[in-house]
């Protein structure tokens, strides 16, 4: 009830991706009608999101890159929808640098094997795979405790790794949700619908970005 009081308060014209936009408030109803089972209100819900024609997926490697570190740099139409700042300058002490792995190898995580194992598999065909985690602490070790798909990639040498700010020093930008997020939730309610053409070409859509082959 919330939401659907936001959605007719809400200045349609603001499109700040740091503040809680439209696109915002209808990406959370999206994931509250599949936690409730309504997949037709979600699939109604996410064709007003996308009816606003202010999103598409990020085309190459540079731009995905940027939805985790400097999403309001994107031209739009983009793929951030909603993100959370952190700013060192104003909360020095936000502590996320523990979680996601900073440059004095603070993190208190690695990453699940399975997944771990899943990303591997696809390797060099996935082009997220080397800008998401430390590939070479994957292979050294077979955990990963470095998430650089947060920080910037180093200028010089285009190395994440490079680059990791120590934990004191990290300005996050995390997404709440992107476009991405929408088309999978998409994707899973048309397939509870017994659509399995749409949930397939949704899915595509997010695979054939990533450098994957389509599936069936």
């Amino acid at each position: 009830a919330d939401l659907h009081v936001a959605r007719e308060l809400i200045d349609e014209d603001n499109t700040n991706v740091f503040q809680v936009n439209l696109g915002g408030i209808l990406a959370m109803l999206t994931d509250a009608y599949m936690w409730q089972h309504e997949y037709q209100k979600a699939i109604e819900t996410t064709d007003e999101l996308l009816a606003t024609g202010r999103y598409e997926l990020e085309p190459d490697s540079a731009s995905w890159k940027r939805i985790f570190t400097d999403p309001g740099s994107l031209s739009s139409p983009s793929e951030p929808i909603w993100s959370l700042y952190r700013d060192i300058e104003f909360d020095p002490g936000n502590g996320i640098a523990n979680y996601i792995g900073s440059g004095d190898r603070t993190s208190s995580f690695v990453m699940d094997p399975n997944v771990l194992a899943r990303w591997e598999q696809q390797g060099d065909q996935d082009f997220r795979e080397s800008l998401t985690y430390d590939t070479l602490d994957a292979e050294q070790v077979g955990s990963v405790a470095f998430i650089w798909k947060y920080f910037p990639l180093d200028a010089a040498t285009g190395d994440p790794g490079e680059s990791l700010p120590p934990r004191d020093q990290a300005e996050i930008r995390n997404p709440m949700y992107r476009l991405a997020d929408i088309l999978l939730l998409r994707a899973e309610a048309y397939n509870q619908l017994d659509n399995e053409a749409e949930a397939v070409a949704l899915l595509n859509e997010v695979r054939t970005r990533a450098g994957l082959p389509s599936v069936t």
